[in-house]
């Protein structure tokens, strides 16, 4: 970074934003001594570090970016490819630090080998797990957006007005100061309303959305809700429609030049933006057609080099004195409306005054014949009991504590997400202890208004939103994932391939379902069970620091669900299953 000052943060932020637009696939086989191993989103955290490292020794302002290696991709290679791969083997070995620090994992040194793991092996199958489930339902997501054919994406509209040269003067070729292309975007409101400002989405924004849905509770129109009083997440996703237009704009003039040399010439010197704090201003003023609102959604996305934790797919907006620079494809392609959130610390503001996770996991049990209270604040035998779902069937008491968090995409992120779990387990210890008693249990029922006539058994659950440590048990409560808890009392039915196969012990549920599923012994635990061990190792200089985890054999996975909880019945995927 010293030696290349002038021009290796433009050149790397080039690079990263090249892998973005053309869709980097990783292969998770490769060498950690090769950049094919990581993805665009480790290309990402590895351009932050770079850029954290650089503000720890120099001002970022405009001259930080005024400059890009031509060289990069000729006879310097290799020296972005070497700088490249030691921030991700640094990163990999901050993660190392972050899960010995704040989560239950150990470190363990044999010869030259450093491996961290979980001291529960549970803890990392369920991580792990959680992982699996949510790409596969984001797939499943994808399956249907496919099938159902719907708008026309950002880059097929560049590609016609390409075709049909309605496009072919936004780009002027400049020479100097440096040889680039420039992009001519007539600054009429008209034009930026009715291309930028539409509130109907492109095919790029429905994929935005279904990663949220990954997430949600409520219905699909509930995705587009307000993130402050003038922000709404239909407003962030404009703000990736333009840059999405920009990114795309900048990538098909180029694929047009036939000289490859020449192409990637102009690529590192075109294709990152950096625009004047003004310029970026009036752009977003044309879109929203209001000055404050648009200040702050430029504040929410803005990065500031000096703090301690950067991160490109969270504040997008590089504040270099006086520029923002901006990689557009990555803003187009981040799930930006939850990176916001999480950067800004808004999700209590984004879920709103009903917790949607809340009230659906109480309609649930109502729908099955329980008695429930959400939300419900008491005072029993001294001590003051927060209660988020309290239900009662067949003489037994459950007791849940909800967390309503999004799936974390970072080690920082699960710990905030464990250090929720743990809240969770105090509180439900707490209600354990006190609701144990049957004289308790009265005054509790009194206090709600039911005519039950305690002692009742009380089960407890920690009910996560995310999928993420889905399995796990802590203090004896069990961790579930609320839409597999839903689908556990709505509908009894794990997926396999094409057929639909039961766990509910009849063909109707029974309260002994759930407290089979939030036992020892429950489809749960066969998930965890179901993981094999996995070794992931990274090069450390002569040594090697190595995350012991685990992956799911789909194949094997099938076989046993089949063996399990066969013969299938008949009957497709219910919106929620996992």
């Amino acid at each position: 970074i010293r030696s290349h000052r002038a021009e290796v943060l433009k050149t790397v932020f080039v690079m990263v934003n090249s892998l973005f637009y053309h869709g980097w696939m990783n292969d998770n086989e490769a060498s950690s001594l090769s950049g094919h191993r990581y993805s665009s989103e480790d290309y990402a955290e590895a351009a932050s570090l770079v850029l954290r490292t650089y503000a720890s020794m120099f001002s970022v302002d405009g001259v930080s970016f005024a400059h890009v290696d031509a060289h990069a991709v000729g006879k310097n290679a290799l020296v972005y490819e070497r700088l490249l791969l030691a921030a991700f083997r640094l990163t990999k070995f901050r993660e190392a630090e972050l899960f010995l620090d704040g989560l239950p994992y150990r470190a363990d040194g044999v010869r030259e080998t450093v491996t961290v793991s979980s001291i529960d092996p549970d803890v990392e199958r369920s991580l792990r797990l959680g992982y699996i489930q949510a790409q596969n339902q984001g797939m499943i997501r994808f399956t249907h957006l496919q099938e159902a054919n719907p708008a026309v994406s950002m880059r097929s509209v560049i590609d016609h007005g390409f075709e049909r040269g309605i496009f072919q003067d936004l780009l002027e070729l400049i020479e100097h100061p440096v040889r680039r292309f420039v992009l001519k975007l007539p600054a009429v409101p008209e034009v930026f309303e009715q291309f930028f400002g539409r509130d109907d989405l492109f095919r790029d924004e429905l994929e935005m959305l279904l990663a949220l849905d990954v997430d949600n509770f409520g219905t699909f129109e509930e995705l587009i809700f307000q993130i402050t009083d003038r922000v709404t997440s239909m407003d962030i996703f404009k703000v990736q429609r333009y840059f999405n237009f920009l990114s795309c704009a900048y990538q098909r003039r180029l694929a047009d030049l036939e000289d490859p040399a020449e192409r990637a010439e102009l690529t590192l010197t075109s294709t990152l933006l950096v625009i004047r704090h003004a310029d970026l201003v009036e752009q977003m003023r044309l879109i929203f057609g209001d000055e404050d609102k648009s200040r702050e959604i430029i504040s929410l996305l803005t990065m500031d080099p000096t703090e301690p934790h950067l991160d490109l797919q969270y504040r997008p907006f590089v504040d270099a004195g006086g520029y923002y620079v901006i990689a557009p494809h990555v803003v187009a392609a981040s799930n930006l409306v939850r990176n916001t959130i999480v950067a800004n610390r808004l999700r209590a503001s984004a879920i709103g005054p009903r917790d949607r996770m809340v009230h659906a996991l109480t309609e649930a049990l109502r729908s099955v014949g329980f008695l429930v209270r959400n939300d419900f604040e008491t005072r029993i035998a001294g001590k003051e009991l927060e209660l988020d779902v309290v239900a009662w069937r067949d003489g037994s008491l459950f007791l849940f504590e909800c967390k309503n968090a999004y799936h974390p995409v970072s080690v920082h992120e699960m710990r905030n997400s464990w250090d929720h779990i743990r809240g969770a387990r105090k509180q439900l210890d707490k209600r354990r202890e006190v609701l144990a008693e049957a004289a308790n249990q009265a005054t509790l029922f009194q206090k709600l208004g039911w005519e039950i006539d305690p002692p009742c058994d009380v089960h407890t659950g920690i009910v996560i939103a995310n999928r993420v440590f889905h399995g796990a048990s802590l203090n004896g409560h069990p961790i579930r994932q609320a839409h597999e808890l839903i689908n556990v009392l709505t509908s009894g039915r794990i997926v396999a391939d094409e057929d639909s196969l039961s766990f509910w012990i009849s063909p109707d549920f029974q309260i002994a379902d759930l407290i089979a599923y939030l036992g020892t012994a429950s489809i749960a635990t066969d998930q965890l069970e179901a993981l094999d061990s996995r070794e992931w190792r990274y090069s450390m200089g002569y040594r090697e620091l190595a995350f012991s985890s685990y992956v799911l054999d789909m194949a094997k996975w099938d076989r046993e669900l089949r063996a399990r909880h066969g013969p299938p019945i008949a009957g497709g995927r219910r919106e929620g299953d996992d």
